[in-house]
Protein backbone atom coordinates (compact mmCIF):
# COMPACT_ATOMS: atom_id res chain seq x y z
CA UNK A 1 0.00 0.00 0.00
CA UNK A 2 2.86 2.42 0.71
CA UNK A 3 4.11 2.17 -2.89
CA UNK A 4 0.59 2.38 -4.31
CA UNK A 5 -0.18 5.63 -2.43
CA UNK A 6 3.00 7.49 -3.37
CA UNK A 7 1.34 9.49 -6.17
CA UNK A 8 -2.04 10.00 -4.51
CA UNK A 9 -3.23 13.28 -2.94
CA UNK A 10 -2.03 13.64 0.63
CA UNK A 11 -5.53 13.45 2.13
CA UNK A 12 -6.24 10.18 0.35
CA UNK A 13 -2.88 8.71 1.36
CA UNK A 14 -3.66 9.53 5.00
CA UNK A 15 -7.13 8.00 4.71
CA UNK A 16 -5.79 4.75 3.24
CA UNK A 17 -3.12 4.49 5.93
CA UNK A 18 -5.73 5.07 8.64
CA UNK A 19 -7.66 2.12 7.26
CA UNK A 20 -4.56 -0.06 6.92
CA UNK A 21 -3.27 0.56 10.45
CA UNK A 22 -6.58 1.02 12.25
CA UNK A 23 -6.72 -0.04 15.87
CA UNK A 24 -7.57 1.26 19.34
CA UNK A 25 -4.20 0.95 21.05
CA UNK A 26 -2.64 4.26 19.94
CA UNK A 27 -3.89 7.70 18.91
CA UNK A 28 -2.08 10.39 16.91
CA UNK A 29 -2.76 13.99 17.98
CA UNK A 30 -1.75 15.32 14.56
CA UNK A 31 -3.57 13.20 12.00
CA UNK A 32 -6.27 11.96 14.36
CA UNK A 33 -5.50 8.37 13.45
CA UNK A 34 -6.39 5.51 15.79
CA UNK A 35 -3.82 2.81 15.11
CA UNK A 36 -2.63 -0.53 16.42
CA UNK A 37 0.91 0.63 17.07
CA UNK A 38 3.49 3.38 16.77
CA UNK A 39 6.81 2.33 15.27
CA UNK A 40 10.32 2.64 16.61
CA UNK A 41 12.54 5.45 15.32
CA UNK A 42 15.96 7.01 15.87
CA UNK A 43 19.71 6.44 15.62
CA UNK A 44 19.27 4.62 18.91
CA UNK A 45 15.77 3.25 18.26
CA UNK A 46 13.06 4.53 20.57
CA UNK A 47 9.91 2.46 20.65
CA UNK A 48 6.35 3.77 20.31
CA UNK A 49 7.20 7.16 18.73
CA UNK A 50 6.55 7.08 14.93
CA UNK A 51 3.01 7.32 13.57
CA UNK A 52 2.55 4.94 10.60
CA UNK A 53 -0.23 7.15 9.21
CA UNK A 54 1.20 10.70 9.08
CA UNK A 55 4.81 9.79 10.01
CA UNK A 56 4.92 12.26 12.85
CA UNK A 57 7.26 11.71 15.79
CA UNK A 58 6.57 12.00 19.50
CA UNK A 59 8.04 15.51 19.67
CA UNK A 60 5.87 16.68 16.77
CA UNK A 61 2.69 15.55 18.49
CA UNK A 62 3.82 17.12 21.77
CA UNK A 63 4.61 20.38 19.99
CA UNK A 64 1.19 20.57 18.39
CA UNK A 65 -0.54 19.95 21.71
CA UNK A 66 1.67 22.64 23.25
CA UNK A 67 0.59 25.15 20.59
CA UNK A 68 -3.04 24.33 21.34
CA UNK A 69 -2.84 24.27 25.14
CA UNK A 70 -0.09 26.69 26.18
CA UNK A 71 0.01 29.45 23.54
CA UNK A 72 -2.23 31.93 21.74
CA UNK A 73 -0.96 30.85 18.33
CA UNK A 74 -4.33 29.61 17.14
CA UNK A 75 -6.60 32.27 18.70
CA UNK A 76 -7.25 33.97 15.33
CA UNK A 77 -5.40 37.21 16.19
CA UNK A 78 -2.86 38.20 13.55
CA UNK A 79 0.67 36.87 14.01
CA UNK A 80 3.75 36.62 11.84
CA UNK A 81 5.56 33.32 12.31
CA UNK A 82 8.93 31.93 11.23
CA UNK A 83 9.04 28.13 11.24
CA UNK A 84 12.54 26.69 10.83
CA UNK A 85 12.80 23.16 9.38
CA UNK A 86 9.01 22.75 9.63
CA UNK A 87 7.54 19.45 10.69
CA UNK A 88 5.40 18.37 7.69
CA UNK A 89 2.11 17.66 9.46
CA UNK A 90 2.34 20.82 11.58
CA UNK A 91 3.28 22.81 8.47
CA UNK A 92 0.15 21.57 6.70
CA UNK A 93 -2.01 22.76 9.59
CA UNK A 94 -0.42 26.16 10.17
CA UNK A 95 -0.32 27.19 6.52
CA UNK A 96 -4.12 26.97 6.50
CA UNK A 97 -4.59 29.35 9.46
CA UNK A 98 -5.63 32.68 7.87
CA UNK A 99 -4.54 34.77 10.88
CA UNK A 100 -0.91 33.58 10.66
CA UNK A 101 1.50 35.20 8.21
CA UNK A 102 3.51 32.03 7.89
CA UNK A 103 7.11 31.72 6.67
CA UNK A 104 8.92 28.37 6.48
CA UNK A 105 12.69 28.24 6.13
CA UNK A 106 15.58 25.81 5.94
CA UNK A 107 19.18 25.87 4.80
CA UNK A 108 19.00 22.64 2.81
CA UNK A 109 15.39 21.57 2.22
CA UNK A 110 13.72 22.62 -1.00
CA UNK A 111 10.08 22.25 0.11
CA UNK A 112 10.13 25.47 2.18
CA UNK A 113 9.38 29.09 1.35
CA UNK A 114 12.86 30.45 1.94
CA UNK A 115 16.44 29.21 2.07
CA UNK A 116 17.84 30.53 5.32
CA UNK A 117 20.95 30.34 7.48
CA UNK A 118 19.61 30.97 10.96
CA UNK A 119 22.93 32.45 12.07
CA UNK A 120 22.35 35.25 9.53
CA UNK A 121 18.62 35.80 9.13
CA UNK A 122 17.79 38.21 6.31
CA UNK A 123 14.93 39.94 8.10
CA UNK A 124 14.90 43.26 9.92
CA UNK A 125 14.77 43.59 13.69
CA UNK A 126 11.35 42.93 15.24
CA UNK A 127 9.90 41.10 12.23
CA UNK A 128 8.11 38.13 13.80
CA UNK A 129 5.69 37.45 16.63
CA UNK A 130 6.53 33.76 16.83
CA UNK A 131 9.49 31.52 15.96
CA UNK A 132 9.52 27.74 16.06
CA UNK A 133 12.79 25.80 15.80
CA UNK A 134 12.87 22.20 16.95
CA UNK A 135 15.80 19.79 16.83
CA UNK A 136 17.87 22.12 14.67
CA UNK A 137 20.26 23.96 17.00
CA UNK A 138 22.25 20.80 17.74
CA UNK A 139 23.22 20.80 14.04
CA UNK A 140 24.38 24.45 14.04
CA UNK A 141 28.05 25.20 14.66
CA UNK A 142 27.38 28.58 16.29
CA UNK A 143 24.10 27.98 18.09
CA UNK A 144 24.53 31.09 20.26
CA UNK A 145 24.63 33.25 17.14
CA UNK A 146 21.45 31.58 15.87
CA UNK A 147 19.65 32.23 19.17
CA UNK A 148 20.82 35.85 19.10
CA UNK A 149 19.33 36.15 15.62
CA UNK A 150 16.03 34.72 16.85
CA UNK A 151 16.01 37.32 19.60
CA UNK A 152 16.79 40.10 17.14
CA UNK A 153 14.04 39.32 14.63
CA UNK A 154 11.36 38.69 17.26
CA UNK A 155 9.10 41.58 18.15
CA UNK A 156 9.01 42.79 21.75
CA UNK A 157 6.76 40.38 23.71
CA UNK A 158 7.22 37.84 20.92
CA UNK A 159 8.07 34.26 21.75
CA UNK A 160 10.10 31.38 20.38
CA UNK A 161 9.60 27.66 20.86
CA UNK A 162 12.83 25.67 20.93
CA UNK A 163 13.39 21.94 21.31
CA UNK A 164 16.68 20.05 21.39
CA UNK A 165 17.74 16.59 22.57
CA UNK A 166 18.89 16.85 26.20
CA UNK A 167 21.29 13.96 26.81
CA UNK A 168 23.77 15.22 29.43
CA UNK A 169 23.88 17.09 32.71
CA UNK A 170 25.96 19.90 31.17
CA UNK A 171 26.26 20.87 27.52
CA UNK A 172 29.41 19.54 25.89
CA UNK A 173 30.93 20.59 22.57
CA UNK A 174 34.33 20.05 21.00
CA UNK A 175 34.92 21.27 17.41
CA UNK A 176 37.95 18.99 17.14
CA UNK A 177 35.64 15.95 17.11
CA UNK A 178 35.05 15.47 13.38
CA UNK A 179 35.03 11.72 12.84
CA UNK A 180 31.40 10.63 12.23
CA UNK A 181 31.62 7.59 14.50
CA UNK A 182 33.19 9.60 17.28
CA UNK A 183 30.61 12.38 16.88
CA UNK A 184 27.84 9.85 17.21
CA UNK A 185 29.46 8.47 20.34
CA UNK A 186 30.10 11.88 21.91
CA UNK A 187 27.16 13.95 20.65
CA UNK A 188 24.53 11.29 20.00
CA UNK A 189 24.51 11.68 16.20
CA UNK A 190 27.16 12.08 13.51
CA UNK A 191 25.52 15.32 12.35
CA UNK A 192 25.34 16.96 15.78
CA UNK A 193 27.77 19.67 16.83
CA UNK A 194 27.25 19.25 20.57
CA UNK A 195 25.45 17.28 23.24
CA UNK A 196 23.04 19.54 25.09
CA UNK A 197 22.65 19.32 28.83
CA UNK A 198 20.18 20.49 31.43
CA UNK A 199 21.79 23.92 31.28
CA UNK A 200 20.20 24.56 27.86
CA UNK A 201 17.76 27.10 29.30
CA UNK A 202 20.64 29.12 30.76
CA UNK A 203 22.54 28.94 27.47
CA UNK A 204 19.54 30.35 25.58
CA UNK A 205 18.92 32.93 28.31
CA UNK A 206 22.32 34.49 27.60
CA UNK A 207 20.76 36.15 24.55
CA UNK A 208 18.22 38.02 26.67
CA UNK A 209 15.32 35.56 26.48
CA UNK A 210 13.23 34.72 29.52
CA UNK A 211 13.20 30.93 29.22
CA UNK A 212 10.64 28.54 30.65
CA UNK A 213 11.22 24.79 30.41
CA UNK A 214 7.89 23.00 30.10
CA UNK A 215 7.86 19.24 30.59
CA UNK A 216 5.73 16.82 28.64
CA UNK A 217 3.79 16.01 31.82
CA UNK A 218 2.65 19.66 32.02
CA UNK A 219 1.22 19.41 28.52
CA UNK A 220 -0.22 15.89 28.46
CA UNK A 221 -1.51 13.62 31.21
CA UNK A 222 1.31 11.10 31.89
CA UNK A 223 -1.33 8.36 31.92
CA UNK A 224 -1.77 9.05 28.20
CA UNK A 225 1.93 8.96 27.27
CA UNK A 226 1.91 5.40 25.95
CA UNK A 227 -1.35 5.74 24.03
CA UNK A 228 -0.27 9.03 22.44
CA UNK A 229 3.32 7.93 21.86
CA UNK A 230 4.88 10.69 23.98
CA UNK A 231 8.36 10.27 25.44
CA UNK A 232 8.82 10.73 29.18
CA UNK A 233 11.28 13.53 29.91
CA UNK A 234 10.75 15.49 26.68
CA UNK A 235 10.78 19.25 27.22
CA UNK A 236 9.72 22.32 25.29
CA UNK A 237 11.51 25.62 25.91
CA UNK A 238 9.31 28.69 25.68
CA UNK A 239 11.52 31.75 25.16
CA UNK A 240 10.00 35.21 25.55
CA UNK A 241 11.50 38.48 24.36
CA UNK A 242 10.67 40.91 27.13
Amino acid sequence: MEIATRFLPHWLTILLRKIKYFGRERHCLLCGGNVRFFRSFGVVPRSNVYCPVCRSLDRHRLLWKFFQKHTNLLDQTFKSMLHVAPEPEIDRKLIKVPSIQYVTADLYKTDVMEKMDITDIHYADNSFDVICCCHVLEHVSDDRKAVNEFYRVLKPNGWAVLMVPIIRETTFEDPSVTDPLERRKVFGDKNHCRAYGKDFDHRVGESGFAVQAISASEIIDPKEFERLGITVGEEIFLCRKM
